[in-house]
């Protein structure tokens, strides 16, 4: 199975549970357009960023693995299921890993990256643990 199957697999699974998958305005597409484009800067960074990934972590956790070379700084993905979640519930989780630098100093980058592009989060500073993205902070 491609990621393009297992996006479309995804969004049959959606329908068939009754969940809407058309683009809403407002929150979830300024978190997804802010997330994008620190994905983008990231990527110009040396890191592997992939949004709305593969259809489960299993699958993206593997191909991503896949595409990790010696000087991968490290990588970030959020899956197809996780892109219903930002859908849905305007929140999704990052999944990361260090190569380069280590897992926790991959988190602490993200964290800073958020911040900077005012996006609220929750995540402990655990490198074990995903980082929950769940809100635009307006300017104050």
């Amino acid at each position: 199975m491609n990621e393009q199957q297992a996006k479309d697999v995804m969004t049959s699974m959606a329908d068939d549970l009754g969940l809407a998958l058309d683009k809403k305005k407002g929150t979830e597409s300024l978190i997804r357009h802010r997330l994008i484009k620190m994905f983008e800067t990231l990527t110009l960074n040396g890191w592997i960023a992939k949004p709305d990934f593969w259809c489960c972590n299993t699958c993206a956790s593997h191909a991503i693995g896949e595409m990790v070379m010696h000087n991968t700084v490290a990588y970030v993905f959020w899956n197809c299921q996780d892109d219903i979640g930002l859908r849905e519930c305007r929140a999704v989780y990052l999944k990361y890993a260090g190569n380069i630098i280590t897992d926790k100093e991959a988190g602490n980058v993200l964290a800073e990256q958020l911040d900077r592009l005012r996006l609220g989060y929750d995540w402990d500073g655990d490198p074990a643990h995903a980082i929950l993205v769940h809100e635009y902070l307006d300017p104050a």
